[in-house]
């Protein structure tokens, strides 16, 4: 008898597995127009900044934001919650 209740104690401890770590990756890239001589402001930095020149009036802006969280909701809702402000004018980038 003490045979049944083992059984449904370990069947109902897999059903109750716990959540997983998930790792979600959003990339984007788009381009301004920025005039010569005009400026890139950049406040509020979380993470790492490459920069490199060439020989167009335009920026080109690439950004990575990555999410690791338990479980796939959690990562989600923290992805979304990542925020990139761009605002942008032919004089300035920020």
């Amino acid at each position: 008898m003490l045979l049944l209740p083992v059984v449904l104690l370990l069947f109902l401890a897999g059903a109750a597995a716990p959540a997983t770590a998930e790792v979600l990756r959003e990339e984007t890239a788009e381009r301004y127009a920025l005039a010569p001589g005009g400026r890139v402001e950049i406040t509020n930095v979380n993470g790492n900044l490459e920069f490199s020149s060439w020989e167009r009036d335009e920026v080109l802006l690439e950004t990575t934001k990555v999410v690791k969280a338990l479980g796939h909701g959690r990562a989600a809702r923290a992805i979304e919650d990542l925020r990139i402000e761009v605002e942008h004018t032919p004089e300035l980038l920020e």
